[in-house]
């Protein structure tokens, strides 16, 4: 690993996301928060309506940085490079994570706002594209656009906590979702179709949902179903299941179904799901379309399968997973990033 140059680094973040700050600690760059609007449809893309408070983000945007690197907040520094506020030479570095370009491709973000972020991906130097899926997705609007490709990696302590728990037994019909927020992101609509059509194949399906949603979301059709709401730890409800549902509309990549792997718990997700790609590695069979059907369908045939073969995928999913250590992608995101910055324009 080469040691990284030394400059003034800023991070703009929202919340900030734990792996995000971690990224962000490694190459040493100094927290600041931009103003709190998401990156999805309803996102810093229209922030610029917001006309004086969205003047005062861009102008009050620290100017003696040598990169600025952006939990997706790329339009600030964007807006102020093309301003002539940023000092000359001044970089900026994108983190890919969020649904925004999945979400310009489908036409949930269009017109104006759509012109506009298409516009300012010109001012950004690089982009730290979290999965595969979010690089290709940037790719459709900037095909020149620099990257370097990094995944998500398991705090710590959840780690230990899904070893205290210990594995899943697999011979429940439980199945799990962790999620929050937006519901149309995290395919919750879907998810709850595709359970209620695969329960009429297998009597006695449950279901538990697990995060901010409460059960106004279910709609009337509870049967089977439970919303836990938000805690501090999922593995005991991990640790209750026989298989982890997620289907997304453009989910980077999805912490909730490492966790879920690295306890032993089989994960189905949907093919506009970043984490397929582990899935693909494990059993092809178990990513599916953004369809209930052909999602219900899979999760009967799984819950056909015999106890050894779920234990098959859960070994499999196991043995992928370990290999997103923190150590190991810290490390390769120093270096990569270093090289990014070092990329021609």
């Amino acid at each position: 690993m080469v040691d990284m140059p030394k400059s003034r680094i800023l991070f703009l973040y929202y919340d900030p996301h734990y792996f995000h700050a971690a990224l962000a600690k490694a190459i040493g760059a100094k927290p600041w928060p931009a103003p709190t609007i998401r990156s999805s449809e309803k996102s810093m893309i229209r922030v610029l309506a917001g006309g004086a408070s969205s003047l005062r983000a861009i102008v009050s945007l620290p100017r003696d940085y040598d990169v600025y690197f952006c939990e997706g907040t790329f339009i600030f520094p964007a807006m102020a490079k093309r301003l002539g506020l940023l000092k000359k030479g001044a970089k900026i570095i994108n983190i890919v994570s969020s649904p925004l370009f999945y979400y310009m491709k489908t036409g949930r973000v269009s017109g104006a706002r759509r012109s506009l972020a298409v516009s300012l991906l010109r001012e950004v130097d690089g982009f730290v594209c979290v999965g595969k899926m979010e690089e290709q997705l940037l790719k459709h609007f900037s095909p020149n656009a620099k990257t370097i490709v990094t995944y998500p990696f398991i705090r710590r302590e959840v780690v230990r906590a899904i070893a205290k728990e210990g594995r899943p037994q697999l011979n429940t019909k439980e199945i799990l979702f962790v999620g929050n927020r937006d519901t149309h992101y995290k395919g919750l609509d879907l998810l709850l179709a595709a359970f209620r059509k695969a329960r009429e194949k297998v009597p006695g399906l449950r279901l538990t949902i697990v995060g901010d949603y409460d059960s106004d979301v279910v709609g009337p059709d509870r049967e089977g179903i439970r919303c836990i709401g938000k805690v501090r730890s999922t593995a005991r409800y991990i640790k209750g299941a026989s298989l982890y549902v997620h289907l997304g509309r453009g989910e980077a990549f999805g912490v909730s179904v490492m966790e879920a792997l690295l306890a032993g718990l089989p994960v189905l997700v949907s093919d506009q799901t970043g984490a397929k790609e582990l899935i693909y590695g494990i059993d092809k069979r178990m990513v599916v379309p953004l369809d209930a059907s052909a999602a219900s369908a899979r999760i009967a045939q799984y819950f056909m399968l015999s106890t050894a073969e779920k234990g098959r995928l859960a070994r499999k999913g196991i043995e992928m997973v370990k290999r997103y250590s923190e150590d190991l992608i810290i490390r390769k995101f120093k270096d990569d990033y270093q090289n990014l910055l070092k990329a021609k324009p």
